[in-house]
């Protein structure tokens, strides 16, 4: 089978490129086909060779924007090998992702707007595989460090990682200072004129909070 066209795919990329930051900085509603298109230096009448229209355009942002997230994680996962330093990882791999990309929050915010209710759907199908996969993941992991005895064996591996993959998207949202974690990021985080904690501390941070309550005594 032959495969995708470098340069179609490339074109396809810059597109998907040029759709989040419209998305990002001026919502769905305000976004145009027009915006995107002068945004990747290409003529509007080009986008129509990929996608049908600003919906199908911002479900594939969508999905792009969470497939970059997963090999961002798997690539810092790779690099480790026991259990708990595989943890520590994921949690790195997504708040770097995040602090690299902060208008990907931003743009997925736009996911809960009205003129997308005939795609929450669908999205929320695409969002629901990759949580899945993600989800069973930690689990995995979680289980590895059980066998291993650095994870007590008495707490069910799921428990854990739904309370792993729920603090690190709160402490993703906090880093970059996204709207919905406001309150806390100013109830807890920096100052105002204050350095934000690197993503590798937060990461540490986290995992300590974590692990010592789940480590093998």
């Amino acid at each position: 089978m032959a495969g995708r066209n470098p340069d179609k795919e490339g074109r396809r990329q810059a597109i998907l490129q040029a759709a989040l930051q419209v998305f990002a900085r001026k919502g769905y509603e305000p976004a145009t086909l027009e915006a995107v298109a002068r945004e990747a230096g290409l003529a509007k009448g080009t986008l129509y060779l990929y996608f049908k229209n600003k919906e199908d355009l911002y479900f594939h942002t969508a999905v792009h924007v969470l497939e970059s997230l997963q090999d961002s994680i798997l690539e810092k996962s790779r690099r480790c090998s026991g259990a708990l330093d595989r943890l520590r990882a994921t949690a790195l791999g997504q708040f770097d992702f995040f602090v690299r990309h902060r208008d990907t929050l931003q743009m997925l915010a736009a996911f809960s707007h009205p003129g997308l209710a005939r795609l929450h759907k669908r999205l929320l199908a695409a969002m629901m595989e990759k949580w899945a996969g993600h989800l069973q993941r930690i689990t995995g992991l979680v289980e590895e460090g059980q066998r291993a005895g650095a994870i007590r064996p008495d707490i069910p591996p799921g428990h854990i990682a739904l309370a792993f993959t729920g603090m690190a998207s709160q402490v993703a949202q906090v880093l970059v200072g996204f709207p919905l974690a406001k309150s806390a990021a100013t109830a807890s985080g920096p100052q105002a004129g204050q350095p934000r904690e690197s993503a590798e501390v937060m990461a540490d941070t986290m995992m300590r909070i974590l692990v010592e309550g789940v480590m093998q005594r």
